[in-house]
């Protein structure tokens, strides 16, 4: 595997990670983890700094000294990384939702439950609409907390769970299966992070454009040429592929 890398210097490091691979392996996946690909292709040891769900694509963020680890481990816990995510959810996304607060925890089936009130982690994600068509939705979500699952919760908390979400979707989708196999990931892509440089302190923004699969499947539901428009938009991009 060769891993794309956006951002390399002595301190950080920002990798794309594919979908359908850990961030961290254990027993026979120890080796085919992400962390481990990237300690690999640059030949000395990273520090993992955030995690990322195994079938959630986009930029994760690495740090090849200590010093710069520990710093942005404060700044992720500070809120100061904002993250930016890109999804298509099932069903037209109501405009008036553009913000989610719950408390999120650990249920009795080791799934994680998101409620109004605690006991659990408190959770903050805020939502634009960026596109619509008749079956599903392109919208952007940027948490302003880190909570496990927080994003695939919040969708499926309003009745909008993102597409390939086998966790917390629906098990039938007869609609959207006619024209998206099953065995693809989740629609949820890592697309754009923003951090200062931990020495430096130099503001960094980084976009990860999405997976090729991505056009013929999640995106197939909208007008190619508005898609086209709004992704250059999102992306800043003149020449997207």
């Amino acid at each position: 595997m060769s891993l794309e890398i956006l951002y390399q210097d002595e301190d950080i490091v920002a990798v794309v990670k594919p979908a359908g691979i850990t961030v961290h392996g254990s027993g026979d996946r120890a080796s085919s983890d992400l962390e481990s690909q990237v300690s690999k292709q640059l030949g000395r040891k990273s520090i993992l700094l955030h995690r990322l769900d195994r079938d959630t694509s986009g930029i994760v963020l690495f740090a090849m000294r200590r010093t710069a680890a520990g710093v942005m481990s404060r700044a992720f816990e500070d809120g100061l990384i904002r993250k930016s995510y890109l999804a298509v959810v099932k069903g037209s996304w109501p405009g008036s939702v553009t913000k989610i607060e719950s408390f999120i925890e650990r249920g009795e089936d080791q799934k994680m439950v998101s409620r109004l009130q605690p006991p659990g982690r408190r959770s903050v994600t805020t939502f634009r609409v960026l596109m619509k068509s008749s079956e599903v939705d392109l919208i952007e979500a940027s948490p302003k907390t880190g909570r496990t699952h927080q994003i695939r919760l919040h969708c499926a908390q309003v009745g909008h769970p993102i597409c390939g979400d086998k966790l917390y979707g629906e098990s039938a989708e007869p609609g959207l299966q006619a024209r998206i196999a099953t065995s693809l990931t989740q629609a949820l892509h890592s697309y754009r992070i923003d951090f200062r440089h931990p020495t430096t302190e130099k503001p960094i923004r980084l976009y990860a454009p999405l997976p090729e699969f991505w056009h013929k499947t999640w995106l197939s539901f909208f007008e190619l040429k508005k898609l086209d428009e709004k992704l250059k938009s999102v992306f800043r991009l003149t020449n997207l592929k």
